[in-house]
């Protein structure tokens, strides 16, 4: 038979597992919670720059936008740019590579942690004309009715 004390230590020690393994949960889902939400959603036009570099490294995801780090022909940075999905790139007969050079129009978006992204509004590639990512109200062209 189990005495109150004992019970009420078992409680405790529930109390304090339970709180353990929310905090785990947290740990694991966030950065995955986070990664998963499309950066591409939070233009914001005020913060609007001009970039031309060179792509150093592609990042393709299984989910959300290709992003590309690229080094900025005026002061040597590295910036993450953020493009669209994989199939809206392929859809588009887009495509980037390491060593292409790249001019983008795009908005500053700084994450939680700090991070610096630049999500694109429209590029320049080679001699090409400016490929759009975004309509006039400044929503990606692979959402909604531009998708049909």
């Amino acid at each position: 038979m189990i005495k109150l004390p004992d019970l009420f230590i078992l409680n405790i020690m529930s109390k304090k597992l339970i709180n353990i393994i929310i905090i785990l949960l947290m740990l694991i889902i966030s950065p995955t919670a986070f990664a998963q939400e499309d950066l591409s959603e939070k233009y914001d036009e005020n913060t609007e720059i001009l970039l031309k570099g060179i792509i150093v490294e592609i990042t393709v995801p299984q989910r959300g936008p290709v992003i590309l780090k690229v080094k900025s022909n005026k002061d040597g940075k590295i910036y993450n740019l953020v493009t669209a999905p994989q199939w809206f790139l392929t859809k588009n007969n887009l495509s980037f590579n390491s060593g292409d050079n790249i001019e983008i129009i795009g908005s500053k978006l700084i994450t939680p942690k700090g991070e610096l992204f630049i999500i694109t509004r429209k590029c320049k590639m080679r001699e090409s004309d400016y490929f759009l990512f975004r309509d006039q109200n400044m929503r990606p062209h692979w959402r909604g009715a531009h998708n049909r």
